[in-house]
């Protein structure tokens, strides 16, 4: 949080003109929780099982971890990692650990356990909070650690390895807001994917990134403060989706789901009467073809949003037949934080055309949300060097690729790629772990 002055000024005895109002101008990113607490309090913001927290309590508990944070050393640009299931810790963790001016690093679970100490060791860990269910996994990656983070157990007893238990050490805290200084280009997430060959990439996700990112998702999905949205994205995913700021953003409620199973998530559905929900198509074609989908009242769901594979028109047509939902796809990728574009249904287009051509269109890339052109650039770079790279192995000419890249940037070498070019798309690209404005790849 910056302090600045309003010039609202008085005279003082003496003659002198003195400033009397002082202002806070809120750090973006953590500006949403900021207005939850004060605007919507008592409202539930996050359900996790039978665990349900008011935007106020969201807000304190989010406090209190950045001044327990503070308390252990933790300085600013310290990377923070958590290891666990969609869990309120890690959603929490998307605000407290910023607040303490560190970097968040969310694990994928479903890594080798090699891949994720390399991830640990790569990134510098300070600290690893853990669920307890992964107690034999942290208890065999710690010995091979050269640098010995702090480890932070949730949900369990502070033994072994884990000196520290996460209520403990949120009530040790104050409820009391930090104010930091935070540069809106310094590092706010970091997380690591495996899309590639052989060990995973750090993509570095800043505050100015991801508010900018929070705030297009918000303009292009247009979701609303009545919405109940069930995370089945683990957040340790790409962001979540961006869901932990722009759902927050516009005061809607989070609801946890730990693990996904077809049963679980429609009992969710069913009791929490959630509104929306994000997923890939594996998730939706379980859900559609249970065969006890029939016994769960999910009338309340009014949207489903299709991401992180291909989805096919049958798909789109299975859900609104079957559900009742506005069905569509949408696309992204690690570096952009992640979405970039939506294929949600523009009356202009799909009006006057038959539904099957329509339930097409939706299970396309879609359209740019607003501002999606820059993060369209960094996909022209990607696939060029996709593109340099087949030539240079295979002496495959990807024709599409390459006259894609030069149409955008002039070029299809990336060695000539200017500096001044790489702004243009709102993007640089650097070999370590400290970013410039919004990107870098390893």
């Amino acid at each position: 949080m910056r302090e600045r002055c309003i010039a609202a000024r008085e005279h003082r005895a003496d003659g002198d003109l003195e400033d009397v109002v002082c202002a806070h101008t809120p750090e973006p990113l953590l500006q949403p929780l900021e207005d939850g607490e004060r605007v919507l309090g008592d409202k539930v913001g996050v359900v996790d099982g039978e665990a349900r927290f008011t935007y106020r309590q969201f807000a304190e508990r989010t406090h209190r971890l950045a001044q327990a944070l503070r308390t252990l050393g933790i300085e600013p640009g310290d990377r923070v990692s958590f290891i666990t299931y969609n869990t309120h810790h890690l959603l929490e963790a998307y605000y407290g650990v910023l607040e303490a001016g560190a970097v968040l690093n969310p694990i994928n679970i479903r890594l080798t356990p090699h891949e994720i100490g390399y991830i640990l060791e790569h990134a510098g860990s300070k600290l690893v909070a853990f669920h307890d269910d992964f107690r034999p996994l942290v208890d065999a990656i710690a010995p091979t650690l050269t640098r010995r983070p702090r480890f932070v157990i949730l949900e369990g007893e502070p033994r072994g390895v884990a000196s520290d238990e996460y209520e403990a050490l949120l009530a040790s805290g104050t409820p009391d807001p930090l104010h930091p200084a935070i540069d809106e280009n310094a590092v706010a997430e970091l997380f690591y994917t495996s899309g590639t060959t052989g060990l995973p990439k750090g993509v570095a996700l800043t505050h100015r990134q991801l508010y900018l990112h929070a705030v297009s998702a918000q303009l292009g999905l247009g979701f609303e403060e009545d919405d109940v949205i069930l995370h089945v994205v683990p957040l340790f995913h790409v962001n979540g989706w961006g869901v932990p700021h722009f759902l927050t953003m516009i005061g809607g409620r989070h609801v946890m789901l730990r693990r996904f199973e077809p049963v679980a998530l429609m009992e969710a559905v069913e009791r929490h009467r959630v509104t929306r929900l994000l997923g890939v198509p594996a998730i939706f074609n379980a859900v559609v073809h249970h065969r006890d989908r029939s016994r769960h009242d999910l009338s309340s769901l009014r949207q489903v949003i299709i991401g992180g594979s291909p989805a096919s028109p049958s798909l789109v047509r299975a859900l609104e037949e079957a559900l009742g939902v506005e069905a569509y796809v949408g696309y992204g990728l690690s570096e952009t934080s992640p979405i970039l574009t939506l294929a949600r249904p523009r009356r202009v287009v799909t009006d006057a055309e038959a539904p099957e051509r329509r339930q097409e269109r939706q299970a396309m890339t879609g359209w740019p949300i607003p501002g999606g052109i820059f993060g369209m650039g960094l996909v022209l770079i990607l696939l060029a060097a996709a593109s340099a790279w087949l030539v240079a192995h295979f002496g495959h000419e990807a024709y599409g690729i390459a006259a894609a890249a030069k149409i955008y940037f002039g070029v299809t070498d990336l060695s000539k790629l200017t500096p001044a070019q790489a702004a243009a798309a709102g993007l640089t690209i650097s070999s370590g772990l400290t970013p410039a404005s919004s990107n870098f790849f390893r």
